[in-house]
């Protein structure tokens, strides 16, 4: 392998490689434009077992195996490293060891899914995925992995207001419905449909992560019968708020349709529908 000019008690430190793992070589293909580093461990080490915890477990054989990690300067970076699998006493069986750098199962680092996580904050997956040149179905892998585990861990406790409203999940009538936070703006809950159903969905999820809908004392939505129904039935002492976006949108309505009553008997009312509904201070007048 090809290590020539490459510092690899400096290279080992900056990966965060511990004991009793060893960089044997690093090797940059300019063809492929990648590099690839490849850890091994010392003759005669021995391993904990991954399910009962027992030290000091012989070795019973190695699987080769390889993990994208963050990229070299601009270049892909692979990890390639002969994983142990140890003859376990306690546990009468033969398992695949435990390591450091990535979870059972991912062909990615801890390092470069969490840098998947963070773009994906601000960016969508398949932009992501064409950012860090990886199919964006495995980007979506890495996502529900640690999505299902944020849902998991979520604490509803102190909940006490929360506001509702649907959005189209794409063209057609599919829509969905989210609540979120009122204070923080958070997202809670999100599930399929706008009927009262999902109200209910809500008030079950809220249990089981540990929330008191009794303690919901507030609950803003749009003038939707069908969550103002849910409210109702679902939290009996939420106070509901109708957000000010859409009870303006119906004073906005009820101002031009008074407008196009009246300009039939005054005339100066006709093409005049953006003075009546535009802030007087965003009004520009010709001089």
């Amino acid at each position: 392998m090809n290590t020539r000019g490459v510092d690899i008690e400096t290279l080992q430190f900056a990966l965060g490689i511990t004991a009793p793992w060893v960089i044997e070589g690093v090797e940059f293909n300019a063809e492929k434009k990648r590099f690839d580093i490849y850890l091994n461990f010392p003759k005669g080490t021995k391993f904990t077992c991954p399910s009962c915890g027992t030290h000091h477990c012989n070795i019973h054989d190695t699987r080769d195996k390889e993990w994208r990690h963050l990229d070299i300067f601009q270049y892909p970076t692979y990890l390639h490293v002969r994983v142990p699998r140890i003859e376990c006493g306690q546990c009468k069986d033969v398992l695949l060891v435990d390591i450091p750098w990535a979870r059972k199962s991912s062909s990615f680092t801890y390092l470069f899914e969490s840098m998947v996580v963070l773009m994906s904050q601000d960016m969508q997956v398949s932009h992501v995925a064409k950012r860090v040149n990886e199919n964006d179905t495995r980007i979506w892998r890495i996502l529900k992995h640690y999505i299902k585990i944020a849902l998991k861990n979520l604490d509803f406790s102190n909940i006490t207001t929360f506001c509702v409203d649907e959005t189209s999940e794409k063209k057609g009538h599919n829509y969905i419905t989210i609540f979120a936070n009122k204070v923080t703006g958070h997202v809670l809950y999100v599930c399929k449909g706008k009927d009262t159903s999902t109200v209910g969905k809500f008030f079950t999820a809220l249990l089981s992560h540990h929330g008191n809908p009794s303690k919901i004392t507030q609950a803003c939505c749009d003038m939707s019968p069908a969550f103002i129904s849910g409210i109702t039935e679902y939290f009996e002492n939420a106070q509901i708020i109708f957000d000010k976006f859409h009870v303006m949108q119906l004073v906005n309505k009820a101002v031009d349709e008074v407008r196009r009553i009246d300009q039939v008997k005054n005339s100066i009312l006709k093409k005049t529908r953006y003075i009546w509904l535009k802030n007087p201070e965003n009004l520009v007048f010709a001089g």
